[in-house]
This record gives structure tokens, sequence and C-alpha cells, in this order.
């Protein structure tokens, strides 16, 4: 994935033992270069989508991407922008959406998909991002289903 617009970034291929090897050269800030391989930045981005449906930490997400906790929140907001924390809730609640409107499963188990273990925590947030609980959301589809379905028949 591209690096934000503050970012330069310079890839340059090299081959050994017929191995594929990419090396991006990344212009920080302050003019200096950095290194990161694709495996590192693979490794990155595989930690951020398995926090989405898991229940981790930012110390755990660094942990994984073999970095410490303060270079963990640094690349990610030089990679993907703002914190962790709101990115994560963000597309938690786009999947939970996503769920509701397509199959038939009870709030306690969106939860648990969504890297929730508190129900009651997971319904609050839902509430805050899209000023609706996801009750209220299911028995408005159901509503709108119903409706739909009617004038089907009506035609």
């Amino acid at each position: 994935m591209p690096p934000n617009n503050s970012t330069e970034v310079r890839e340059l291929g090299f081959t050994i033992n017929e191995t594929e090897m990419i090396i991006q050269f990344i212009q920080r800030r302050d003019g200096r270069l950095k290194v990161a391989d694709k495996r590192e930045e693979e490794r990155f981005y595989n930690t951020i989508q398995q926090a989405i449906t898991e229940n981790l930490s930012m110390e755990e997400m660094a942990q994984r991407c073999c970095v410490s906790l303060s270079t963990f929140k640094r690349r990610f907001k030089e990679w993907i922008g703002g914190s962790p924390h709101e990115w994560i809730i963000s597309k938690r609640m786009e999947l939970a959406r996503k769920i509701l409107t397509e199959k038939d499963i009870t709030i306690t188990s969106l939860a648990k998909l969504c890297g929730y273990n508190n129900v009651s925590h997971f319904i609050e947030v839902f509430k805050k991002h899209h000023n609706i609980t996801p009750h209220m959301l299911r028995k408005q589809l159901s509503e709108k289903k119903k409706l739909t379905a009617k004038d089907d028949e009506l035609q």
C-alpha cells in the first residue's frame, strides 16, 4: 500500500539467489532515508487487518510486527494516517454494519466477530459510530425488506 503524501518512496529491485527482493527507501520528514523491506510492510498490513477481528492490544500488534510500540505507531501514522485505535474502530464498525445487512446473526456473535468481548461496549461504540444501535438497524432493515416485498407483490 502506498504511503501518505508526505513520504517519498523509491523501490529498487535486486535478484538474490533467484529470489526477488524489493527494498523501499522511504524519505523521512527530516530528509534521511529509511529502509523498509516488503516483508516488514506485509507483516504490518497483515497485523492491522487481523486486529479488526481479533482483540489485539497496541503492544501485541507491535510485537507481531517485530518493532517497538513507538515505531509501530509512527509507521502507522506514516503508512495509513491517523491513530491505529481510531482506524481499527472505524474498520470494525464498517464490518459490523456489512454483516448486519447481509447475515442474520445474534448481536453477541456479531460483537465477537468484530473483536469485541464485551457486547455492551460493542453496542455503545456501534451507536456512537452509526447513530443507531445494531438491533434498531436490523429492525429498520427488516421493515424495509417487508415494504419492498409488498411493493413487488403489488406490481
